[in-house]
């Protein structure tokens, strides 16, 4: 898509959701992530004034940034925008080149008041080491939010979500490719 077009998309989904709210349980989360922090900070920005009701943002790909990069960028995006726009740092090895460490994530917990959760596509052994590290930081103080833990990937939702089960902070759900063809299977 285009710049104007990625726009374009984000304003018919708010309005979708505006005009056909299914008991105002549909959220439209934007994927604002780019390969730039200026443009990913550009769309999130641009997400919040259209209404989205959060925003997805992925590593800068293509760049393989290191990990105090990743600190940077998901700060600076993350306080772009009102502190009452939920964003989701979205972390999947196999597009972007690089994982989110546990300890970037705490780091970037601690910067941005606004990130409210992570979308784990990057395996299930990374997801439990970040899990495990976060939930630990949380014990300890270090972590303050409330959390939302999601499955990025369709082949390890059902271990995470085993995995969490029973514990304070579990897994919240699934961002889900299946679930665009199949949503009442999911």
């Amino acid at each position: 898509l285009t710049h104007e077009e990625h726009k374009e998309v984000i304003d018919i989904a708010v309005e979708h959701m505006r005009t056909y709210p299914v008991n105002k349980t549909i959220a439209v989360i934007a994927g604002t992530g780019s390969d730039s922090t200026r443009k990913a900070i550009e769309f999130t920005k641009y997400a919040a004034t259209a209404g989205a009701s959060g925003v997805l943002v992925v590593s800068p790909y293509y760049n393989k940034p290191t990990q105090s990069d990743l600190v940077r960028h998901f700060s600076e995006v993350a306080n772009s925008i009102p502190h009452h726009t939920p964003m989701i740092v979205y972390d999947i090895l196999s597009r972007c080149g690089v994982v989110v460490e546990p300890e970037t994530r705490i780091k970037i917990l601690q910067g941005g008041g606004n990130i409210v959760g992570f979308k784990e596509a990057s395996g299930f052994e990374h997801f439990v080491k970040c899990y495990d590290a976060i939930e630990f930081a949380r014990s300890e103080g270090k972590v303050t939010q409330k959390l939302g833990y999601y499955s990025g990937d369709d082949n390890i939702t059902h271990r995470i979500i085993n995995y969490t089960k029973g514990n304070t902070n579990c897994v919240s759900g699934v961002i889900s490719v299946l679930g665009n063809i199949d949503p009442k299977g999911c």
